[in-house]
């Protein structure tokens, strides 16, 4: 195969982490197995195979990535058969650390059951079963909570501002919802808690500071970036219709207001909110179109402007029209009902754990976590340290190689950057992804 130069920087960069982000079906993965063949055939430091950790996100990826590296290997024996490193090779293929995330954490687990409170004849609890443990676990959960020395005043108001007119279904999705986001970062508690307390805000809040201003002002930025491309096809279109011209000034103060807006949203929330409040002051009155103008040609661009004037006028109405006050006044009302949340999340937690221990069952979150409790250990401080599992297997791999990165998550990333040799100065994980 031929490489491109970035193909083949990225298969011979040696002494770092590296992350190579390209397009799908852009030969990803075969310049990852390229740099796994580059290794074990390297004739100064040759490298066995079993001593790589190649990490997939499905089954299906890690038999197809074993039988790539396969091929390759018996491609390089035809050229040098008398190889005794690669017949090596070969032969070690089958016990290579090829496999999902959640191979590789179970594998762990088993190796240091005694480490963590669980019965070592657990089983894998399947998609089905787990998700009717989940709803008998939330009914359950509601059922509680409407028990007299359970229920409070913030439970039955965060049932009527989020359940359902006939049931409790829609606050029990959130509750779920929640929940599943939650087993995504390495402490889901001390998230649910943190999170709650964000609606707690202090004397000194500036909502312009605040994390939900960073997202909006994020939000606002990408849906501006997409008009301005509408703004500039519509101009396109006036400069093709002779009958559309006197368009042309109105559509090229749009354009310029469209630049303004896109660049205060880059300085910050205060300057996004008065250039959006003075923007609605600016739009000046379209001129009529010359006789005989085509009308498909007409609808088309404005409404793109129409579009423009309406987001404008949203954002104005609803976002930035809030004094500082008043959102803290907001966000003090939810407060209660956010905390009350929290712990509704952190309460079917117990009470699904408990049914799946019952079984003796695990799934997909558990195997994620209960190797997190193996490998690291948190501090006072919430800082995690590895520990003397994860150490061991630092030093049996080599290099870390993870495919489809962009599916992975916190908690894995943790477990990957666990087992690796970073924390000595030896960055060895080599990623790849989709853009």
């Amino acid at each position: 195969m031929e490489w491109t130069d970035e193909q083949k920087k990225a298969i011979e960069t040696r002494g770092c982490n590296l992350l190579i982000s390209a397009a799908a079906g852009s030969g990803k993965t075969a310049v990852l197995v390229q740099r796994i063949i580059e290794k074990l055939i390297d004739e100064e430091n040759p490298i066995d195979i079993d001593r790589l950790l190649i990490v997939t996100f499905t089954n299906a990826a890690a038999s197809e990535m074993r039988e790539k590296i396969g091929n390759a290997l018996s491609k390089e024996l035809e050229k040098n058969p008398s190889s005794k490193n690669l017949q090596k090779q070969l032969a070690l293929l089958n016990k290579a650390s090829i496999k999902t995330i959640h191979a590789f954490c179970l594998d762990v687990i088993r190796s240091n059951f005694e480490k963590i409170d669980i019965d070592p004849d657990f089983r894998i609890g399947d998609e089905t079963e787990c998700t009717i443990l989940k709803q008998e676990a939330v009914e359950e959960l509601f059922d509680m909570m409407y028990e007299d020395e359970y229920v409070s005043d913030d439970f039955l108001k965060l049932v009527d501002s989020y359940g359902g007119k006939r049931d409790d279904s829609n606050l029990e999705e959130i509750v779920l919802n929640l929940y599943e986001f939650s087993r995504s970062l390495p402490n889901p508690s001390s998230w649910l808690k943190n999170s709650s307390e964000d609606f707690n805000p202090k004397e000194d809040f500036s909502f312009g500071e605040s994390k939900w201003a960073k997202v909006i002002i994020k939000c606002i930025r990408i849906e501006l970036e997409g008009l301005k491309e509408q703004m500039e096809d519509a101009i396109e279109i006036i400069n093709d219709y002779e009958e559309l011209s006197p368009y042309h000034e109105t559509y090229s103060k749009d354009m310029a207001m469209i630049d303004e807006l896109i660049s205060a949203s880059l300085k910050g929330w205060d300057e996004l909110r008065d250039s959006f409040l003075n923007c609605e002051l600016k739009f000046s009155k379209l001129k009529n179109a010359k006789k005989g103008a085509d009308e498909e040609a007409k609808k088309r661009v404005k409404k793109v402007r129409d579009d423009f004037k309406g987001i404008v006028k949203n954002y104005n109405e609803t976002i930035f029209n809030l004094k500082n006050d008043e959102i803290i006044k907001e966000l003090k009302s939810m407060y209660p009902l956010m905390k009350c949340l929290s712990n509704l999340v952190d309460e079917f937690e117990k009470i699904y754990k408990g049914k799946k221990r019952d079984r003796g069952i695990l799934d997909f979150s558990d195997i994620e976590h209960y190797c997190i409790d193996i490998l690291t250990v948190e501090d006072e401080e919430g800082n995690r340290h590895r520990t003397d599992a994860a150490e061991k297997l630092s030093e049996k791999f080599e290099e870390i190689l993870v495919d489809e990165y962009q599916d992975s998550n916190l908690v894995q990333e943790i477990i990957l950057q666990s087992v690796s040799r970073n924390e000595k100065g030896e960055p060895n994980i080599f990623m790849v992804g989709d853009v």
